[in-house]
């Protein structure tokens, strides 16, 4: 059923609150078939010994010569920010005034930052942790 069919669909339906009339919604179920390939893997992982030392093996590979680093993450985290400006550069009208466009990209900055900052810190102190035992 699934390997002939390019276009498979889930419908749901649902209530427009204005017209009070069933509307019927089509959502399209090839969007989930990577990530639930990924989530059987990640809980599969769990389970089976030599999944879980496959895993162990591709990490020890990975930290052995994937030693390098670089700081270009705490920059791109503000490319979007500067892409709400930039736009205006470009000359497409924006959808929203200035004042409202500065307050959308001051409020997802603050909550992406806090976001990313603490989990960059809980991690580390977590690796760090764990190398010293």
């Amino acid at each position: 059923m699934l390997s002939g069919s390019s276009r498979l669909y889930s419908q749901f339906d649902t209530v427009d609150l204005k017209t009070k009339d069933t509307v019927r919604l089509n959502f399209p179920l090839n969007n989930f078939i990577i990530p639930a390939v990924l989530v059987s893997y990640g809980i599969a992982t769990r389970i089976s010994e030599p999944l879980r030392e496959l895993d162990s093996k591709i990490a020890n590979k990975v930290a052995k010569y994937g030693k390098y680093g670089t700081d270009a993450d705490s920059y791109i985290q503000y490319a979007s920010h500067i892409a709400v400006y930039g736009i205006d550069i470009t000359g497409i009208k924006a959808k929203h005034k200035l004042l409202d466009r500065t307050f959308i990209v001051a409020t997802s900055g603050i909550i992406a930052s806090l976001t990313v900052q603490t989990l960059k810190r809980t991690t580390l102190i977590y690796k760090d942790m764990k190398s010293l035992k």
